[in-house]
């Protein structure tokens, strides 16, 4: 039996990245995962259509865009209605 190669971090990253990702399924429901969002993970942040990130966002970068978002999802949410 073959021993599986070793990864580099980014190699890790683009793995999970194109691999199948669930959970989250309703608006809802991401509502409450921000809620439990660890900052100090290391996320890797970007907008959909940029250049993926080769390191993590730092836990103040993380903190700022999940503040921002919690200000903009009311807003978000009465304008689907």
């Amino acid at each position: 039996m073959n021993a599986p190669l070793p990864q580099t971090a980014a190699e890790a990253f683009r793995r999970t990245l194109n691999g199948k990702l669930h959970g989250i399924l309703r608006w809802e429901q991401l509502s409450g995962l921000w809620s439990k969002v660890d900052a100090d993970a290391g996320w890797y942040v970007y907008a959909v259509g940029e250049t993926v990130p080769v390191a993590p966002a730092d836990a103040e970068h993380v903190r700022w865009l999940v503040t921002s978002y919690l200000r903009i999802w009311p807003a978000r949410q009465e304008s689907n209605l």
